[in-house]
């Protein structure tokens, strides 16, 4: 039995200024879309985006 459990998730590159982060995200691919998204930071090594846009319906 594994002790490791496999997560999708979403690695995102954003620039604030000059500067440019690198964020990954526990998430779905199609919940994130080039263009303005929020970034939320707890603490100065530790951000949270949310999701720009949303995942097709399934038929």
């Amino acid at each position: 039995m594994s002790d490791k459990t496999l997560v999708e998730s979403v690695s995102l590159t954003y620039k604030e200024g000059t500067k440019i982060y690198t964020s990954t995200q526990v998430s779905r691919t199609c919940k994130f879309t080039s263009g303005l998204a929020v970034v939320i930071s707890t603490k100065n090594n530790e951000t949270r985006i949310q999701p720009n846009t949303a995942c097709p319906a399934k038929a």
